[in-house]
């Protein structure tokens, strides 16, 4: 699902899977996968150069916002999108989201108050 132009803009290549966006700081992705009605995001890559500049974030939402058009269910595999979409809790009023366990091994973007199981 394009946005509009500009460095900010969010594009979805089904040919590659995955959502892209950036230029010339490089191009962040969020690699997926169909699986039935169910659109698993599997991990996101953001350049070193744009990191906190929220390029992250604009591609969960344009996996969101795709999930949303074609009625599918969103699976948060990649911890960052497991956490952005904890964070954006609206979200849920949009889209059904089925939460998998998340392993302490691939937790490491969750925030301990965000981690979904007890710390020791």
């Amino acid at each position: 699902m394009p946005s509009s132009g500009g460095p900010d803009a969010v594009i979805d290549n089904p040919a590659e899977h995955r959502f892209e966006a950036g230029a010339n700081g490089g191009r962040g992705r969020l690699m997926y996968r169909r699986e039935g009605q169910r659109l698993v995001l599997a991990h996101t890559v953001v350049p070193e150069a744009l990191r906190s500049q929220g390029q992250g974030g604009r591609l969960v939402a344009a996996a969101v916002e795709a999930a949303v058009a074609g009625s599918l269910i969103v699976v948060p595999e990649c911890s960052f999108a497991y956490s952005w979409l904890q964070e954006h809790p609206e979200v849920e009023g949009r889209v059904k989201i089925e939460w998998p366990v998340i392993s302490p091994e691939r937790s490491s973007n969750l925030l301990p108050e965000q981690q979904p199981w007890p710390e020791h």
